[in-house]
């Protein structure tokens, strides 16, 4: 989970394939989905990858909510945005961007 909390996504995907696991009751998804969503509200880059890959977690809801902040502090809008997880300094929207 380091690699997704670095905002390495190639390295966290390559880690994170299920078939990895001999039993899938041995992932933690909502460990997984905690490192995620921090790095979503780091990297603009990691936010744009995971919102392009089909990602498997169990609160994909949690997910697309930071996605959505994170892309709107980038000024980055995209038309199935989700209601914004937080707002965060130091990046701020453009007022456009807003309304």
């Amino acid at each position: 989970m380091l690699h997704a909390y670095n905002g390495d996504f190639e390295k966290f995907i390559a880690l994170y394939d299920p078939d990895f696991y001999y039993d899938e009751s041995e992932i933690d998804y909502e460990f997984i989905t905690r490192f995620i969503v921090r790095d979503i509200m780091f990297h603009f880059d990691f936010a744009k990858k995971i919102y392009e890959h089909d990602i498997i977690v169990n609160n994909k809801e949690r997910i697309l909510r930071a996605i959505s902040s994170r892309f709107i502090m980038s000024n980055y809008i995209v038309e199935d945005l989700r209601r914004p997880h937080c707002i965060w300094f130091p990046n701020v929207p453009s007022r456009d961007t807003c309304l």
